[in-house]
């Protein structure tokens, strides 16, 4: 168990390291590519999330506390513990409030354990820190992936599971479906809500390419554009690939998909996903910076639709951090 705890410390701090430096890739790019088990990934992104989007929290803490006077040697030179402490700290006050781990930098915190949360308290108390809110809960997303199955057998693979299917809701915000219910996305095709925290990770059909995780805000962006069955598609910044993925399906075995990225380590995953989840024969890769293609070029020829989404439409949507998709 501590193992595996020390294992999940050490990916998180190396993805939170990474993404503070000036030449880091974004965490949601650092997660795609980690090597952590799937199982294991809804932790991992809970971890990475809290550390990241907390860090000047968790330090005002530890730094009142005395944490980081009191380091010991082998925590020394302290900089160099820092993304490691900010993991732990988060696991120690914000996340699952225990402290596993085989570490130094567990070690340090687990003794102070008890003075890190009385001064969280006293923090929240004369308004230092935020209070203690409730995680917003959110549905989990899944999209059916119409280029391996269809919405007759997604629905019926979940019934068999024994899920039972209500009705779609209309307008308002979307509820979150009771436990064992699930319903379909009253605007995206073949988009399925169930309930939070459905584990995913190792189900039969993600594994197949049959259902894909994806936040419905992603799902939102190919389904504006709405390209028809048979239609060109370009996508000017496509890893790691939900969204050309859903274009794919959309335009089916008819039409084609020309997808740009133009980071090396982004387009390896682009492809594999391709080729996991049967589009290989509709999306067309290119390892290069869309702004410096030539529009009058060859492989523009017919284009219908054109996708940019630089930003990503999943940034900073609300309970991004507990929803880890």
């Amino acid at each position: 168990m501590a193992r595996n705890a020390q294992m999940l410390i050490d990916m998180a701090a190396s993805i939170v390291s990474s993404v503070s430096s000036s030449s880091g890739a974004g965490l949601r790019n650092q997660l795609y590519a980690s090597p952590c088990p799937k199982p294991m990934l809804p932790m991992l992104t809970s971890m990475v999330n809290g550390a990241a989007f907390n860090r000047d929290a968790l330090l005002a803490v530890a730094e009142e506390a005395g944490l980081l006077a009191a380091a010991p040697s082998n925590l020394q030179p302290i900089e160099e513990h820092m993304a490691e402490l900010q993991v732990v700290l988060y696991e120690c006050l914000l996340g699952s409030r225990r402290v596993r781990g085989t570490s130094p930098a567990v070690a340090h915190v687990k003794a102070n354990k008890a003075l890190l949360q009385k001064t969280l308290a006293s923090r929240r108390k004369r308004g230092a820190s935020n209070k203690f809110e409730e995680k917003k809960v959110m549905p989990r997303w899944v999209r059916a992936n119409a280029l391996l199955t269809s919405e007759a057998d997604a629905l019926a693979y979940l019934r068999g599971f024994g899920m039972r299917q209500v009705p779609s809701p209309t307008g308002g915000r979307l509820p979150c479906p009771a436990p064992d219910t699930f319903y379909l996305d009253p605007v995206v095709p073949m988009l399925l809500a169930l309930p939070p925290k459905t584990n995913l990770h190792e189900d039969e059909f993600v594994k197949a390419g049959k259902f894909i995780l994806q936040d419905r805000s992603s799902c939102l962006t190919a389904a504006a554009l709405a390209p028809p069955p048979g239609a060109r598609c370009v996508d000017t910044c496509a890893a790691p690939g939900n969204k050309t993925l859903h274009c794919a399906a959309l335009v089916g075995r008819s039409g084609s998909v020309l997808a740009f990225e133009r980071s090396a380590s982004r387009l390896e995953t682009l492809e594999r996903r391709v080729k996991e989840n049967g589009a290989g024969g509709i999306i067309a890769t290119r390892g290069a910076d869309f702004t410096e293609a030539n529009p009058n070029g060859d492989m523009f020829g017919g284009v219908t639709h054109v996708l940019i989404d630089p930003s990503c439409s999943g940034s900073g949507i609300v309970g991004f951090q507990e929803s880890g998709a």
